[in-house]
């Protein structure tokens, strides 16, 4: 009775954490949106400090929430859960994105293709796209003057290059365009990042529940700040890859005998399934290692199919367009001079040589996770996911929504703090701050907390193995 009693409490307590975490959630909507260079100068320093303090309580405040949901019953824990992410998804609602522009880039494309245009082609600042332009997008000649810009000025970021999104990502777009009404704006782009989002949770939690798994662990992806912030608010297209990463997993956690190499149909699936994901956002390939591993080469095949029979079309239109400003974008980065590898960089490493052990740590883990040595697939795209963070320090959070799906089927929360890591750079660093140190900082202190939990709870399973199993040895003895 006192054990059901203290559950219930629990409850009591992750509902609490979870409704003082709306406030947060909602001032963070009251920051000047960040649209790159469009603020003054002297609000940013206001702006960052206001960020931070909202987001570091809406941290803490997820922490004790998700402790306190995963002690509490179980199917109440979960519809609590699942009620609380709705909740501060709804109050992150606003009228502009205020942590990125990316979603302006993605009605800009869907626009063009609407107009029969191929979005690899021109570049939004090209003279013959003008008949397309929108106020919404393209701001009058008062409000561009108002915020000390050039006129014509546009809301949509690298305005002078072309697209740099792949051809899944497109469709979603044209999609968009098509369904949203007129003057829908923002808001229309931050309530479909808000119906995804919750498919997502839904959909976790009867996996959870499908393969006997805890279905409690989706707190984690429904009151995680990230998801609120970054696929709804910011409408970052990356919780479509999410969606599709998650029911990637479901296909191969519901596919027998994976060591076997059973369902060959499934195995497929999953890859065409993590294909999509990789042509939404390129860098979900690389859960294809560890999720299809080695078992059917005909799952290799298809998502080899599936990745140049999307970009077919526009490749006969474009040619070798269809990279748009990916090239640009990496350098820009400072992937190319090695700039961007935060902790590789610590060992004094700079330029080919520090790309070149990038590349050959993501490549070995990738080759180990084809040869089954990082265990069944989802806890070897983990690895192989984390690994890639780890190395190529981002500093975008949107990119860790595919995370927490891998998170929450795995049960290994500890990597949640790289979304703390990613905050630290991005916020440093799009607001003018001297980010390096505090990046490096933070991405250092995440790794030490990731592997030394990670050790920790191996060897904790492991003396609990030991005992059981001295236990019943013990009990085959024979009395004296």
């Amino acid at each position: 009775m006192a054990r059901v009693r203290r559950s219930w409490g629990w409850l009591c307590v992750g509902v609490l954490a979870g409704l003082a975490a709306l406030v947060p959630a909602h001032y963070l909507t009251s920051v000047p949106p960040i649209a790159r260079d469009y603020w003054a100068t002297g609000a940013r320093a206001d702006a960052l400090q206001s960020a931070g303090w909202n987001l570091g309580w809406w941290w803490a405040l997820f922490a004790v929430t998700a402790c306190a949901l995963l002690r509490a019953p179980r199917w109440p824990a979960v519809v609590v859960a699942l009620g609380l992410g709705a909740a501060a998804s709804a109050v992150s609602l606003v009228h502009t994105a205020v942590l990125s522009d990316d979603l302006y880039r993605y009605a800009w494309d869907g626009r063009v293709q609407a107009a029969g245009i191929n979005p690899y082609r021109y570049a939004p600042d090209d003279p013959r796209l003008t008949p397309l332009r929108e106020d919404w997008l393209w701001p009058s000649a008062q409000e561009c003057a108002a915020r000390g810009k050039d006129i014509p000025c546009t809301r949509i970021n690298r305005s002078g290059v072309p697209t740099i999104y792949p051809p899944a990502a497109q469709l979603w777009f044209r999609l968009a365009h098509a369904v949203l009404p007129t003057g829908s704006r923002d808001l229309g782009y931050e309530l479909l990042g808000l119906g995804v989002s919750l498919a997502v949770g839904a959909l976790l939690a009867w996996l959870l529940w499908r393969t006997g798994r805890d279905p409690r662990w989706v707190v984690l992806w429904a009151c995680c700040p990230v998801v609120p912030l970054e696929a709804v608010q910011n409408a970052h297209v990356d919780v479509v890859a999410a969606l599709l990463v998650a029911v990637a997993c479901a296909v191969l956690l519901l596919a027998p005998r994976w060591s076997a190499c059973g369902g060959r149909g499934r195995q497929v699936g999953a890859a065409v399934l993590v294909a999509g994901a990789g042509l939404v956002k390129l860098y979900p390939f690389v859960l294809l290692p560890a999720l299809v591993q080695r078992c059917r080469p005909s799952a290799w095949t298809a998502a080899v199919i599936v990745a140049a029979l999307a970009y077919l079309p526009f490749v006969v239109s474009v040619g070798g367009g269809v990279a748009g400003y990916l090239s640009g974008y990496l350098q820009e980065q400072g992937y190319d001079d090695g700039d961007r590898f935060l902790l590789l960089s610590l060992t004094g490493l700079t330029g080919t040589p520090v790309r070149v052990v990038a590349w050959a740590i993501v490549g070995a883990v990738g080759m180990l996770a084809v040869l089954r040595r990082l265990g069944p697939p989802l806890p070897a795209a983990l690895t192989v996911f984390v690994t890639l963070l780890l190395v190529a320090t981002p500093g975008e959070p949107w990119y860790e929504l595919i995370l927490v799906v891998l998170v929450v089927l795995t049960g290994c929360w500890q990597w949640l703090g790289l979304i703390v890591a990613e905050y630290v750079v991005y916020l440093t660093a799009m607001l003018g701050g001297p980010h390096v140190p505090a990046s490096q900082g933070a991405y250092l202190a995440t790794l030490v907390l990731g592997v030394g939990v990670t050790v920790l709870r191996r060897l904790g399973r492991r003396l609990e193995g030991d005992r059981v199993a001295g236990s019943a040895a013990a009990d085959r003895v024979p009395p004296a």
